[in-house]
């Protein structure tokens, strides 16, 4: 009797075992959805792990949210297993809330766009840069596209390509007053501190807020080389 008992319990150990390694050889997803937030077609900037899509995976009964962060210059990747996917706009973001899901149908490397609508852009002239005594001013169109009104134009200055509100060595900002009539170009100017001008380069950029909203809309990064 006790060896019968000894052979069940080494049974179940086996089954236990065999159970698991089927489980740990599942293949990884392979298939890769990207593209970027667009508007106009258009990649949209963020700040850089600020705002992100969620992907949810049809035909289960419990599906499981996959959250897929946005890079500064508007792009997105996730590797996932073929299916049909329902992709949301989660709200917070520089743009309207859309509460219209996006289907999608991933099958090996599939690309979408996804439309969105800021509350507002900014606009860089060819001659945004004007470089003397340390001081960097920019000239920037500022465009009304949504529905909240604005609250601050920021330049911000970076010693890498990483730069934003939260990822910068100096900033400067505008508001009230200097924000009332956006026909007008925006000019914003900082003095450099002693350490900025001491490097060789820098890199620049812009942002705008909407009265509300917590993240901004970002213009590309630029890399400025300063005088020696």
């Amino acid at each position: 009797m006790k060896e019968k008992y000894i052979y069940i319990l080494v049974l179940c150990i086996s089954v236990g075992l065999f159970s698991g390694c089927e489980l740990d050889n599942y293949d990884p997803p392979t298939s890769i959805l990207q593209g970027s937030v667009v508007h106009e077609n258009e990649p949209v900037g963020v700040r850089s792990g600020g705002t992100r899509l969620e992907l949810w995976q049809k035909g289960y009964a419990t599906p499981e949210k996959i959250d897929v962060f946005i890079s500064q210059e508007g792009t997105y990747s996730a590797r996932l297993f073929d299916g049909e996917y329902k992709l949301v706009r989660v709200s917070g973001a520089p743009w309207q809330n859309d509460t219209d899901s996006v289907t999608v149908q991933v099958k090996g490397n599939t690309i979408l766009d996804v439309p969105v609508v800021p509350y507002y852009r900014i606009s860089l002239p060819e001659d945004y840069l004007d470089l003397e005594d340390g001081t960097i001013t920019t000239t920037c169109q500022v465009s009304k596209v949504g529905d909240r009104d604005i609250e601050s134009v920021t330049l911000y200055v970076g010693v890498t390509n990483l730069v934003d509100a939260n990822n910068n060595a100096q900033s400067q900002t505008l508001t009230g007053a200097d924000l009332a009539d956006l026909s007008l170009p925006k000019v914003n100017s900082l003095v450099l501190n002693p350490q900025l001008q001491e490097r060789q380069y820098i890199y620049l950029r812009l942002g705008v807020k909407a009265i509300g909203i917590g993240e901004r809309f970002y213009t590309p990064v630029i890399k400025i080389n300063l005088p020696s």
